[in-house]
């Protein structure tokens, strides 16, 4: 959320109020924290221009054509949001799943899961959390993302299934 007020140059660039999708406590903490967006104080400046959409976990909405169903995801005590977009599914900043949301999760042919590192961690999943996880949910292809400098990249991913690696900047797959 820190770089939020830098919106103000895509809204220049696209001329139009950009769409920010969270549950309740982000759009409350945006609203408190960036107050001044929804009650300006002076005309100057520019404010960004922004539309807050709540979404809830396990109710589908669409984006240009595209069905996402927020999912529920703990990071620690936290209640944050995964995503699944089709077959495809994004869940980073982890450490416990709840039954519906492995539910949720079946039949992917991707998933993006966090794995911090090889200790554990109260709110994100270690390297033996995030491989339980995808041996149990079964996608055909899984990253693993938000690593640290702990994991040596190329030796760990040469210890992974076939069908699981580290992530790294500039990946692309084709869905």
């Amino acid at each position: 959320m820190a770089g939020l007020d830098e919106l103000r140059r895509f809204n220049y660039l696209n001329k139009k109020a950009i769409p920010l999708y969270g549950n309740k406590d982000v759009i409350r903490n945006i609203k408190k924290k960036y107050s001044y967006i929804f009650h300006p104080m002076q005309i100057g400046g520019g404010v960004p221009k922004i539309n807050l959409h709540t979404i809830k976990p396990y109710k589908p909405f669409n984006f240009h054509f595209v069905k996402i169903i927020p999912i529920l995801v703990f990071h620690g005590k936290l209640k944050i949001l995964g995503f699944r977009f089709n077959n495809f599914a994004y869940i980073t900043d982890a450490s416990f799943l709840p039954d519906k949301t492995m539910r949720e999760l079946q039949n992917l042919d991707l998933l993006i899961l966090n794995s911090l590192r090889y200790k554990s961690h109260s709110t994100h999943f270690n390297l033996e959390e995030s491989l339980k996880i995808v041996k149990k949910l079964e996608p055909k292809q899984a990253f693993f993302v938000h690593l640290t400098h702990f994991f040596e990249h190329e030796t760990v991913n040469k210890s992974l299934p076939s069908n699981i690696q580290l992530a790294y900047d500039g990946l692309k797959y084709e869905l």
